[in-house]
C-alpha cells in the first residue's frame, strides 16, 4: 500500500520552463523513499507541490489513499516536513523552538521531552540554537516536524552541508525513526552514496522527469544489467557465431564484440568456450558498473 502517489503531476513555472514532468511518484507505506537528482532535477519543487506551496500545472496528488482525511487542515496534521533550509529562532534556545510549534500543535510538553530524546537533543535543550552544529539545526528541525507525531515525514535536503558525522547522525536518525515509530520518509537528495545507505526506495528524477522508479534491490538489478563484455579476437566472426549459438546472445555494437547485461560468471565461460574452440582471445574486459554509473547513464542517456 502506498502512503502517497502523484498522477502525471506537472509544474510549469511563469517562464514556460517544465520544472516538473508528468511523474508518478509511488511511496509505499513505512518506506525511507528517497527522492534522487542533480541539483536543479526538480526535487524541492516536487516537495514544494505536495506540501501544497505551490499549485500544480496539472495531475493529481493523493495521500494516505485508504483513510482519506476530510479537509487539508486535517491532512496537512498526518503530515511533517522541513523543506530546504531549517526555519528557527536562533536567539531561542532548542526547547524554545519546540514550544513554539508545540503551542501551534497544542502538544503537551511531555511530547516536547519525546522529541528532543528522540533526536539526541535532551542534554542541549536549554542551549541557543545560534550555538548549535549545523548536524544539531537540522535535528532539530526534524525534532519539530515530528512534534504532532505525523504519520509521514518529508524532508528536503536534510543532510546537506554536513560533515561526515552529521551525516551519519541524520542518517542513523532516520532509520531509527522508521523502524521504531514506523514512519514513513519521503526524502529528497542529490549524495548517491547516502542514499544507497539509508534508502528502501528511491525515484531518479532528471529535468523534471522520472527516469526510475523502484526498491534498492531492483535499481541494484538495473545496475549489473548494464554491465559490458568487450571482446577481441583473431576470428571475430566465428565468436559472434558460437557466442549466439551456445549463449543466445547478439553484440550492441556493429564491428565490434560488445555485449549488455552481462555478469562476471559468464564472461568466464564465454572465455573457455573460445579457448575450447581454439579461437585466440586478445581481449576481454568486463565492465562492471556500479550504482553511480548507472545513475549518471540514467540522466544523461536512459536509452542505454
Amino acid at each position: 500500500m502506498y502512503t502517497l502517489q502523484t498522477k502525471q503531476l506537472s509544474h510549469r513555472f511563469g517562464n514556460g520552463q517544465m520544472a516538473v514532468d508528468h511523474i508518478n511518484l509511488q511511496v509505499p507505506d513505512q518506506s525511507i523513499y528517497c527522492f534522487l537528482g542533480p541539483n536543479g532535477a526538480g526535487k524541492t519543487t516536487t516537495l514544494r507541490l505536495l506540501l501544497g506551496l505551490i499549485k500544480p500545472t496539472a495531475g493529481t496528488i493523493n495521500f494516505f489513499p485508504n483513510h482519506p482525511s476530510p479537509n487539508r487542515v486535517a491532512l496537512m496534521q498526518r503530515i511533517g516536513a522541513c523543506i530546504e533550509v531549517p526555519s528557527l529562532f536562533h536567539h531561542l534556545t532548542a526547547v524554545q523552538n519546540v514550544a513554539i510549534c508545540a503551542n501551534a500543535y497544542r502538544t503537551p510538553k511531555s511530547r516536547m521531552d519525546e522529541v528532543l530524546q528522540l533526536l539526541g537533543l535532551a542534554d542541549a535543550k536549554n542551549k541557543k540554537v545560534s550555538q548549535f552544529s549545523l548536524g544539531m539545526k537540522q535535528r532539530l528541525s526534524i525534532a519539530i516536524a515530528l512534534l504532532h507525531q505525523p504519520e509521514l515525514v518529508i524532508l528536503d535536503e536534510p543532510t546537506n552541508g554536513l560533515d561526515p558525522q552529521g551525516i551519519a547522525e541524520i542518517r542513523s536518525t532516520i532509520i531509527e525513526l522508521n523502524k521504531n515509530e514506523k514512519i514513513t520518509f519521503l526524502i529528497s537528495s542529490h549524495l548517491l552514496s547516502e542514499v544507497e545507505k539509508l534508502a528502501t526506495h528511491v525515484g531518479i528524477i532528471h529535468k523534471g522527469q522520472m527516469k526510475f522508479q523502484g526498491t534498492m534491490t531492483e535499481l541494484y538489478q538495473a545496475s549489473s544489467k548494464a554491465a559490458k563484455l568487450i571482446l577481441s579476437t583473431d576470428n571475430d566472426e566465428a565468436a559472434m557465431q558460437l557466442i549466439a549459438t551456445h549463449f543466445d546472445m547478439q553484440p550492441i555494437a556493429s564491428g565490434a564484440l560488445i555485449y549488455s547485461s552481462i555478469d562476471q560468471s559468464l564472461s568466464l565461460k564465454i572465455n573457455r568456450m573460445l579457448h575450447d574452440h581454439r579461437i585466440g582471445v586478445s581481449q576481454l574486459q568486463w565492465q562492471d558498473n556500479d550504482l553511480e554509473t548507472h545513475f549518471l547513464r540514467l540522466i544523461q542517456n536512459p536509452t542505454l
